[in-house]
């Protein structure tokens, strides 16, 4: 259906990283609204401590072979509850070697698990990588980018919302 969500999201431009974090919101958000509620238990443990629902890679400091590694091994493990998405920054940081053990893992996927990659410079992340990314460029006046998405995703039933886009 088209109503599902694709797996791979990559946010770039000033503002990128509030657009990147709402729309995470907004997924996980269990009210009906389009955009995070903030009052729910999903909203409120992510503005306590994302890290509590989602996975952060920071390339610049993990950018190798075993974060990448250590990334595929947790998107095979049956996740709790939320935490099935993970927020990668600065994939263009990553060695080749890396970029290519990634491309495998979004080239097939565990069904609902979400990366949502945060670039400064998209043009210097691995093209094949770069490919398989919906990307959404973002500027300040326009942050909310993702808001007509997170609508149409929020629309399907929550068990087809993590499934790869045909």
């Amino acid at each position: 259906s088209n109503h599902t969500l694709g797996h791979s999201y990559l946010f770039t431009g000033p503002g990128s990283e509030t657009a990147s974090e709402n729309f995470i919101k907004s997924l996980l958000c269990r009210s009906s609204a389009s955009s995070a509620c903030g009052i729910c238990t999903a909203c409120r443990l992510f503005l306590k401590n994302p890290e509590l629902v989602i996975s952060i890679v920071d390339c610049i400091k993990k950018g190798g072979i075993d974060a990448v590694r250590k990334m595929r091994d947790e998107a095979f493990l049956t996740k709790a509850q939320n935490k099935n998405i993970f927020l990668v920054r600065f994939p263009e940081r990553m060695s080749r070697e890396a970029s290519s053990a990634l491309l495998k893992l979004l080239e097939e996927p565990p069904r609902g698990v979400l990366f949502v990659f945060l670039s400064e410079n998209p043009f210097l992340i691995h093209p094949p990588l770069r490919s398989r990314m919906a990307t959404f460029r973002t500027n300040r006046q326009i942050s909310h980018v993702y808001d007509a998405l997170s609508a149409r995703i929020l629309r399907s039933p929550l068990h087809k919302r993590f499934q790869e886009t045909k």
